[in-house]
């Protein structure tokens, strides 16, 4: 995407969410911070954290966590997705058919804003009996098939292909997104 600017046309950055690997998601916004620092091209990564407060057997402890388990935003014009692609911790781009999706910049100033002015949580988007879902981690990964159970008991049915059957497997809720 060209925007033009009275100096000529430049290329415009856009927002992605990207899908991190469990736990990594401070991490790769470190190393797209060390890229941008280390090129010519401008990356910015943003990672939504809320404190959290668990409790141990002595004490109690606050300790930052994301606000979306395994994602990071990442800002990056159409050079990025090679380089973003290569860094540790990184998956996949969220898609919107085949193309990595565009988020609003909008988006992101409301997730800032709704951080700084009030107490926030998240609420996954619930899967529905009869979705069609994707796993996306474990042995599974990348098989598709249709939630035949509730969240609390995530069973997916994967089709065997000219057989006529269906494998029923059980599936941590968290390792299925909605296709």
């Amino acid at each position: 995407m060209w925007r033009s600017l009275p100096g000529g046309l430049i290329m415009e950055s856009d927002w992605y969410a990207v899908y991190t690997r469990s736990y990594h998601e401070q991490k790769l916004v470190d190393c797209i911070k060390k890229l941008s620092d280390d090129s010519t091209f401008e990356y910015e990564a943003y990672l939504p954290t809320v404190m959290e407060e668990t409790q141990w057997s002595d004490r109690k402890k606050k300790k930052s966590v994301p606000l979306f388990k395994n994602y990071v935003f990442v800002k990056h014009d159409d050079n990025g997705f090679g380089k973003i692609k290569r860094l540790p911790g990184f998956c996949d781009y969220v898609r919107f058919e085949a193309y990595p999706a565009i988020i609003k910049q909008e988006q992101i100033v409301m997730i800032k804003n709704a951080l700084e002015f009030s107490e926030v949580g998240i609420a996954s988007k619930k899967l529905m009996k009869g979705e069609r879902v994707k796993i996306c981690h474990g042995p599974m990964k990348d098989y598709e098939g249709i939630l035949v159970e509730d969240q609390q008991n995530s069973k997916v049915a994967i089709e065997v292909e000219y057989f006529n059957q269906c494998l029923l497997i059980n599936v941590v809720h968290d390792n299925l997104i909605k296709i």
